[in-house]
């Protein structure tokens, strides 16, 4: 079956950086964004407005602050319907507010941010099992709230690192039906770390994610953690010519990467090799 859906999507962006001295800095966004010409005359619009706020404490260390709203509209998919995708003509976009604070500091090659971060969302759009097994976009009220601690170091002789975890509580809320409570949802811990080296035509890097204490949405079971690591590399003899190798699931792990119903086990280890010539 072909389908042969579209709509227009616009928006204005304008943004404001005021530093009120060397300490201060403050920078405010804001965007609309709206629709038209859809199929069936659904169309939408929201306006997201940004506010960040720097202080620098001294001068390798700084304390900021921002509130910023989120806006995501739902897809023809998630709307019309395609292939195994079952029409919802009821979904509704994506608002949410969105806050972060903390520090970051500079001391040497390294450079450290300690961040506290919470999220609301309303009717964030998922995808579920309808009773024959067919998959239908959703909305569903998400929150979350959680600590982040990451750093990167970068050295003179060509490499460079980067780490992070983060410690969260991310929920989502039952439809009214099934009493409209909140329940947890995806993994608590996240880590993730990486490591690239550079010299004259040459470039190479290699990264690693895991997320643990994981749940399956549906059931509220524990799920293993998984483990994503990736590599690529290039060489470039000029400037217009470069061979790659870009390599996913170096370990060849048998993960599981969803937490709604269906269980989607992770891809085996593949690879991409090529060349690209740009002119």
């Amino acid at each position: 079956m072909n389908y042969a859906y579209d709509r227009n999507i616009y928006s204005v962006f304008a943004q404001l950086d005021h530093k009120f001295d060397n300490r201060h800095d403050v920078i405010i966004g804001a965007r609309e964004t709206w629709t038209g010409s859809s199929p069936d005359g659904t169309n939408y619009s929201e306006f997201t407005p940004q506010i960040q706020y720097s202080y620098k404490i001294t001068e390798d260390t700084s304390a900021y602050a921002s509130v910023g709203k989120s806006f995501t509209l739902p897809t023809m998919n998630d709307m019309y319907g395609q292939s195994n995708i079952i029409r919802n003509s009821d979904i509704r976009p994506e608002v949410g507010m969105h806050y972060e604070t903390g520090l970051k500091h500079i001391s040497g090659d390294h450079s450290w941010k300690l961040a506290l971060f919470k999220s609301n969302v309303k009717d964030f759009i998922t995808n579920s099992e309808n009773a024959q097994g067919e998959n239908v976009a959703i909305n569903e009220d998400t929150k979350n709230m959680g600590v982040e601690l990451s750093c990167e170091m970068n050295n003179e002789e060509g490499f460079s690192y980067n780490w992070g975890v983060s410690f969260s509580d991310p929920k989502y809320k039952t439809p009214k039906e099934d009493n409209g409570i909140w329940k947890r949802n995806y993994g608590r811990w996240l880590l993730n770390g990486g490591v690239s080296y550079s010299v004259s035509k040459f470039n190479i890097a290699l990264n690693a994610s895991m997320m643990a204490d994981r749940v399956l949405q549906k059931y509220q079971i524990p799920v293993k953690p998984y483990l994503y690591t990736s590599l690529h590399a290039s060489y470039k003899p000029v400037k217009e010519h470069e061979f790659y190798l870009n390599m996913d699931n170096l370990l060849n792990r048998n993960d599981i990467t969803s937490h709604v119903s269906s269980r989607y086990i992770s891809l085996g280890r593949n690879f991409e090799v090529g060349y690209r010539f740009t002119f």
